[in-house]
């Protein structure tokens, strides 16, 4: 039934305890807020020398819901509230996952190389990507709500692997962190949007943006967007990075990008390893490029009314690499 509470020994163990000395084997824990993998919710309980093998946790809240609650999941236990989970505890091959409503569980189910069409959900809502997700999954949207969703979190230390997400049409929220995809410093990721229609409100302080990867001191963590087909109006920017020094290809294509408050592609200390942009109407914009790190290219594009910068040249610097800007690109007013 999806209980609050759900550990592989006690559910809720509350008052003075002691659990030593026990192992769990093998299980499969659903629970919809506390779950572990000896209890759920400890309270003045002395947990030690127990052992978590080969198991799956998983809350889920797509169930009997009854609010959006905090996640409490844990190997050995989901929620301490006083006492002592001991570090002699060990767990092996534990899997722990959150399903926040019925996409987000649609997802965690998603096979290999299947579409998932995000069916029921709330408007305005977040819809937070597993850290499981299987390869080769694209996410589409219902055809009656296109705007339902307004925005995807991808989760921290999650390894993406060729997810594309197409077809929905979000309106891009004011604040501080309002992008539509948001990426954590520390996850590693091969993504596609496609076919998305993005609107901001055109308030150059609201720092609304399709994509957000968080900063990155990591070279190594090598990944990949791609920008397809996308039309937006109104943000300030397409993609922002405040910075740090991830191995990112960015390349935007056959999109229309119109009235953004400030730069195309912002990347706040020399973000992006290559950035390519190309067949894509750019109208309006204060500003193309700021930062690349290797490469860039600029190719079949064009730029139409009164782009803040005069030529396509002076927004692209400090580029370490090589550059390529064709004689395709056209200006007109």
């Amino acid at each position: 039934d999806n209980g609050d509470k759900v550990g592989g020994l006690v559910g809720y163990c509350a008052g003075a305890c002691t659990i030593s000395g026990c192992s769990v084997e093998g299980l499969a824990i659903k629970a919809y807020r506390d779950l572990g993998g000896i209890a759920s919710a400890a309270k003045c309980a002395d947990i030690k020398n127990n052992i978590v093998k080969n198991c799956s946790i998983t809350a889920d809240q797509s169930v009997n819901f009854y609010g959006k609650k905090d996640y409490n999941v844990g190997a050995i236990v989901g929620r301490s509230l006083e006492g002592t989970v001991d570090a002699s505890n060990t767990s092996e091959n534990v899997v722990t996952k959150a399903i926040g409503n019925a996409a987000e569980k649609a997802l965690a189910e998603a096979a290999e190389g299947s579409t998932v069409t995000l069916k029921d959900v709330d408007a305005g809502n977040t819809v937070n990507i597993p850290s499981g997700l299987a390869k080769s999954v694209t996410i589409v949207s219902d055809a009656t709500d296109k705007s339902a969703v307004s925005k995807f979190e991808i989760p921290s230390g999650a390894k993406i692997e060729d997810l594309t997400i197409k077809d929905f049409e979000p309106t891009l929220q004011s604040g501080a962190d309002n992008s539509f995809v948001h990426i954590p410093a520390d996850a590693s990721f091969d993504m596609t949007l496609k076919d998305v229609k993005a609107a901001g409100d055109g308030v150059k302080n609201n720092w609304n943006t399709l994509v957000r990867v968080e900063s990155c001191d990591n070279a190594e963590l090598e990944s990949e967007i791609v920008i397809d087909g996308v039309e937006i109006d109104g943000a300030k920017y397409l993609v922002y990075s405040p910075g740090g020094s991830r191995a990112i290809s960015l390349t935007v294509k056959n999109c229309s990008i119109k009235n953004l408050t400030s730069w195309m592609v912002m990347a706040n200390g020399s973000q992006f390893k290559n950035v390519t942009i190309d067949n894509c109407t750019i109208e309006n914009c204060s500003g193309i490029v700021k930062f690349v790190m290797d490469s860039f290219t600029f190719t079949n594009n064009t730029l139409v009314g009164d782009n803040k910068e005069t030529t396509i040249f002076y927004p692209v610097y400090d580029i370490l690499g090589i550059h390529t800007i064709n004689t395709q690109n056209t200006k007109k007013k």
